[in-house]
């Protein structure tokens, strides 16, 4: 079933984040944590509600990325959308909910603990929720997640991967120290993240015996029979919140984000895009610098390089993230720099090798 709605409100975060909150239709009902599909002018994906089921609106928190995202980040006040009833039940939520919870999210996947948090805060639930957020550079809900922190039974550890200067907090992603104060085995686990966030933490929790059926998370498992497996040293982006996932070692995983196939990243080799897109790869002794494109690529906000690989055969031995505005270059140091090749890749026009 559909539900016609208007738009309330649409608001810009850094790092690609935006917030979309839509006027709650009559006599909908969600659980909190669940999804919900967003239809515009013809086409529609899947997003997970970050309202509480008892709030008065109804909000997502999303990555933009991709075409659709953009429509979304272009609605104004009083535009016409249309949303589906609610479904999905991984992080269900309810009054009856009697867990106490470790929640570890990694970028979007905040979206449906703070559907559950808000939910907590409102029915002054006693349930006991550590959360552990790991973002690259900022926080989305920083601010009322602070907040929720002052709750008695919440506690809210943040983190970065690529923290700026001055950052005082943790740094990485989960460590055995990080939950050394929580009963891991009195806890249901809620986890929803980029693949590398999710098996770091797994290994941890299977390495300290926690039960599987208390380990709950979203994005990387299909419900059919034949499953799709991600192969060794590919690629793979979600088309919604735009995550990307690559397999370096270990036995294959289903891949699964937003509700959908996360869809293998093709490489380009288009004569025209390769002046700002083929990497080139210049040794000095052990330093190895790659420069992306003869004419530097422009790094906007919208468009950018986000990732360089550096490849001995088929095996990845360096690797740099990038942000909108750096250089579209890394540098190394390796000890053998015999038959390197290069991968960069860009958030609008995919992976180009040298």
């Amino acid at each position: 079933m559909n539900y016609e709605t208007k738009t309330k409100e649409v608001t810009l975060l850094k790092n690609d984040f935006i917030i979309v909150k839509v006027e709650r239709p009559d006599n909908y009902k969600f659980i909190s944590g669940q999804h919900a599909m967003i239809k515009l002018n013809n086409e529609q994906r899947p997003f997970t509600i970050a309202s509480a089921n008892d709030d008065e609106d109804i909000e997502f928190l999303i990555k933009s990325h991709g075409k659709f995202t953009k429509q979304l980040e272009n609605l104004k006040e009083g535009d016409e959308i249309i949303i589906s009833e609610a479904f999905g039940e991984k992080f269900n939520f309810t009054k009856d909910s009697k867990e106490d919870l470790v929640m570890v999210a990694g970028g979007s996947g905040i979206t449906p603990f703070m559907s559950v948090l808000r939910f907590i805060k409102n029915n002054n639930l006693p349930n006991k929720v550590d959360l552990f957020f790991y973002n690259q550079t900022t926080i989305p809900y920083e601010e009322e997640l602070k907040n929720l922190n002052e709750l008695e039974n919440i506690n809210v550890h943040f983190s970065l991967t690529r923290p700026k200067e001055g950052w005082k907090g943790m740094v990485g992603y989960l460590t055995n120290d990080s939950i050394k104060d929580i009963n891991c085995n009195e806890r249901t686990w809620f986890l929803c993240g980029p693949t590398n966030l999710l098996e770091t933490t797994i290994k941890i929790l299977e390495n300290k015996g926690v039960n599987k059926a208390n380990i709950k998370y979203e994005g990387w498992a299909l419900s059919s029979k034949e499953k799709k497996k991600m192969e060794k040293n590919k690629l793979y982006k979600c088309e919604i919140c735009g995550n990307v996932a690559q397999m370096v070692e270990g036995k294959p995983i289903p891949l699964m984000c937003c509700g959908q196939e996360m869809q293998e990243m093709p490489e380009k080799t288009e004569e025209e895009g390769n002046e700002k897109h083929k990497p080139v790869v210049e040794i000095n002794g052990n330093e190895v610098t790659v420069k992306v494109g003869s004419v530097a690529h422009p790094m906007e906000e919208a468009h950018y390089i986000e990732m360089i690989q550096l490849f001995q055969g088929n095996k990845i031995v360096a690797m740099k993230q990038l942000l909108p505005g750096e250089k579209p270059e890394a540098k190394f140091v390796l000890e053998n720099t015999e038959g390197l090749t290069a991968k960069a890749f860009c958030n609008i026009h995919g992976f180009w090798r040298n």
